[in-house]
């Protein structure tokens, strides 16, 4: 009789044991059918989440470029009326690119779409802000492309991300999530320009245009270009042909066509650029 409960006290534990790997077991069976089954869906949906908060970040960061752009210029350019319905209409402005199956000209036809955008959107801002000067044009207007830019970024993601949604395609939504830290970076970088642009600052160190500007220090300078002068400076018994935009204020110049004229004017004769 000992015998036979001690016997029953043994193997009570080894079938408790039993039924909780069976459980165990079913419950990891029934985890990998669905994995397998439904482990890309899965996937989408968490991929989707992921895309919808940058998004949301992204309509943040929209949403407040537009806004310091309506205030710099209400407070820079004083215009007579409300220019936020005329900022909203350039936020949508679209470039397109020019045909590029033929690449020949295409250069000088996009220069050319580039310079028509540039003096579109300048004679907008003298427009809508008429009490700044050309420094405060230059920077409103690069405050306004940035808006733009970022405008656009965030209306290019969320139409893949309703694509994604719509489709439920893993492949565009697996571009869109892979390319969001990038795109995210780049938006946060228009996101601080914009700041920089209404204040005045320099993007970046600067130290390019502060070197040429010491070079250029008591030393002719003539208008080469558009928005680009040069100056004629003696470095170490060599005679170098320093180029610089106007300045102050948002603006590059074009050194590429500076450069070009003074290879024609010097015939070719140039040792180094």
């Amino acid at each position: 009789m000992f015998t036979e409960t001690l016997l029953v006290s043994i193997q009570q534990p080894s079938a408790s044991q039993d039924y909780m790997g069976w459980i165990f077991q079913v419950i990891w069976i029934l985890a990998f059918i669905i994995v397998w089954i439904y482990g890309q869906r899965i996937q989408t949906t968490l991929m989707l989440k992921e895309i919808e908060g940058s998004l949301s970040k992204l309509k943040a960061m929209r949403d407040r470029s537009r806004q310091i752009t309506i205030s710099a210029i209400k407070e820079i350019g004083k215009p007579n009326e409300d220019p936020t319905a005329r900022i909203d209409r350039l936020l949508e402005h679209v470039d397109i690119e020019p045909v590029s199956l033929d690449p020949t000209g295409i250069i000088r036809r996009l220069e050319h779409i580039i310079d028509v955008r540039e003096f579109r959107f300048k004679d907008e801002v003298r427009q809508m802000a008429p009490q700044a000067d050309e420094t405060q044009i230059n920077n409103l207007t690069n405050v306004l492309e940035a808006a733009l830019a970022l405008n656009q970024i965030y209306k290019i993601v969320r139409h893949y991300y309703l694509m994604g949604k719509k489709t439920l395609s893993f492949y565009i939504i697996l571009q869109i999530q892979m390319l969001l830290p990038l795109i995210m970076r780049e938006s946060e970088a228009f996101a601080n320009a914009i700041k920089a642009f209404t204040l005045g600052q320099p993007i970046g160190d600067g130290a390019g245009a502060l070197v040429a500007a010491r070079l250029m220090h008591g030393r002719e300078k003539r208008l080469i270009s558009k928005d680009t002068i040069v100056s004629e400076v003696d470095i170490d018994g060599r005679k170098a042909y320093v180029i610089k935009a106007v300045g102050p204020g948002g603006n590059v110049g074009k050194p590429g066509e500076a450069i070009r004229q003074i290879l024609e004017e010097k015939e070719g004769r140039v040792a180094l650029i």
